[in-house]
């Protein structure tokens, strides 16, 4: 009864407290049983259908907001699985998206089937957010989560969730066959705020000749912001700052 090694263990040996527990085909040190523990069920039981497609050509459309909506990444040992979604904005909003193994979201930190990879991207490709496995230390159910909180612009874009194992080296870690299981699958949008200053109060007089304006921004949503500062309320005479990024929500002011 193998007890496993660092993170991993398999099914139906000694993997007690660990954080990922796998079925396997013996590929594990000091395994004497090479049989293969996916065909063997899957004879019995048969299988379950992919829930969403593979690829950004066949993309599941999801249906905004999506809360807690459980899914299921396919092991290697029976078929190569990437859930690939998609959903499209009208016009700029919040995203809030999280995505995270069923256990994890539930406090579980052992005995989870599934270490994954997830990204986030623009219909042109570029990733706006991605968390790889083998970068999240230490890797536990509990850590191994993608989460992201921005704006985003009118379009379509693609959530990629993958099962990939951090390390498959068997003597370090685990390979690809029994990398799977459930999780969890959350996107909602909110509207996105109106960019406004926040510091000083609009129209305030200033106390010295040194200040520092602040102002919600609006994200991918606007090009660039300027700013005015006049000698009487509602002039602009003393500075015109000209062009700010669109990432720029404070500038100091002499």
């Amino acid at each position: 009864y193998y007890g496993g090694h660092g993170v991993w263990g398999p099914i139906m040996g000694a993997p007690f407290n660990k954080p990922y527990v796998q079925w396997s085909k013996g590929e594990y040190p000091s395994a004497n049983n090479s049989q293969n523990d996916f065909t063997i069920i899957g004879s019995v039981l048969g299988t379950t259908v992919d829930d969403a497609g593979n690829t950004v050509a066949t993309a599941t459309a999801l249906t905004l907001p999506t809360t807690n909506q459980e899914r299921r990444i396919h092991p290697d040992g029976l078929a190569a699985d990437v859930d690939v979604y998609k959903f499209t904005l009208a016009s700029a909003g919040v995203a809030t998206v999280k995505v995270q193994p069923v256990l994890g979201a539930e406090n579980e930190a052992r005995a989870a089937n599934l270490a994954m990879s997830v990204k986030l991207a623009n219909s042109a490709g570029t990733v706006i957010h991605q968390v790889n496995s083998n970068a999240v230390s230490p890797l536990a159910p509990t850590t191994n989560k993608f989460e992201y909180s921005g704006t985003l612009a009118a379009g379509t874009y693609y959530l990629t969730v993958d099962a990939v194992s951090p390390n498959t080296s068997w003597t370090t870690g685990f390979g690809e066959y029994g990398n799977e299981g459930r999780y969890r699958l959350n996107v909602a949008v909110a509207a996105a705020p109106t960019p406004k200053l926040t510091s000083p109060t609009p129209s305030t007089k200033l106390a010295s000749s040194s200040q520092v304006f602040s102002w919600i921004a609006n994200g991918a949503s606007v090009n660039n912001y300027h700013l005015y500062v006049g000698s009487t309320q509602g002039a602009s005479n003393i500075h015109n700052s000209g062009v700010l990024a669109n990432t720029v929500t404070s500038r100091s002011v002499t």
